[in-house]
């Protein structure tokens, strides 16, 4: 019974010590997988960084070219976009008249006669609302 028990021992710890080493093992490969993994991340930050700093470079040096075309007097290179559609004193006269003529005509006796007062009155409003829009907008360029 003795020579049993130191057998059954025996095994038991020559299993353990085999169990150990797998768990070893796949802590290795599982500590490479991780740190492969954490390189992968830092040279995607880097990549971005770097990409992030080359924009501000670009950025700045095509200030520094306006600034100099500037005091060379000469006109610097500007995308200029075209205008698409109406000005706001367009719009405003076009709402105004709109909203101006409406309201005429249902607060009035005589809806065409209040219709054009309040179409015209509108308009002139409407067009005065959109010239100081597009004073301030000219101010702000």
């Amino acid at each position: 019974m003795k020579k049993l028990v130191i057998v059954f021992s025996v095994v038991a710890v020559m299993s353990s010590c085999q169990h150990s080493a797998r768990q070893e093992a796949r802590l290795e490969a599982a500590t490479a997988d991780s740190l492969a993994r954490e390189a992968e991340i830092q040279q995607a930050k880097q990549a971005t960084i770097d990409s992030m700093r080359i924009a501000q470079l670009e950025e700045e040096l095509a200030a520094k070219e306006r600034e100099e075309a500037n005091r060379a007097n000469q006109p610097a290179t500007v995308v200029v976009q075209q205008r698409k559609g109406m000005n706001n004193t367009a719009k405003g006269a076009l709402i105004g008249a709109g909203v101006g003529a409406a309201t005429g005509a249902l607060v009035s006796k005589k809806r065409g006669q209040g219709a054009l007062i309040g179409g015209a009155v509108g308009a002139g409003g409407g067009a005065a609302t959109g010239a100081v829009i597009d004073n301030r907008k000219k101010r702000r360029n």
